[in-house]
């Protein structure tokens, strides 16, 4: 899969990608807030983002590492640019980069995922949201 199109007409893709995405939230891998899952009701690019998110979770559950970070990047590019780069849902994105590139054993780059997690979190507590952090 290289491109996740939620409006194509050949959702066969989508539908595979959107499936790991609800994977990851059942076990846990991904700590999404309703916000998140409200504004992709109308909006493509996020609903698209949500996708990348799943294939990236499949992806590195399979141990293909390098393409899993890559739809996590695309994911988080999506986010960015539609609900800002400071926003704490991108929390979730952030740590899951960590996590891929520490399995790669690209340590630093991973530090510097995590650290923004962190932040993202404690942004989140400081709103009066819950700031749990699950290690996994």
């Amino acid at each position: 899969i290289e491109h996740i199109d939620p409006s194509a007409a050949d959702s066969d893709d989508f539908d595979f990608a959107m499936n790991a995405y609800a994977n990851g939230i059942k076990y846990g891998h991904f700590d999404i807030q309703a916000d998140l899952n409200a504004a992709t009701e109308d909006n493509d690019h996020l609903l698209a983002a949500k996708a990348y998110m799943g294939l990236g979770f499949a992806r590195q559950c399979k141990g293909e590492l390098a393409s899993s970070l890559d739809a996590y990047m695309k994911a988080l590019d999506l986010c960015n640019a539609e609900i800002g780069h400071d926003d704490p849902i991108n929390a979730n994105l952030e740590y899951a980069c960590g996590n891929v590139l520490n399995e790669m054993d690209r340590n630093l780059e991973a530090s510097t995922h995590f650290r923004r997690a962190l932040n993202f979190y404690k942004s989140r507590e400081s709103d009066g949201n819950d700031a749990k952090v699950n290690i996994l």
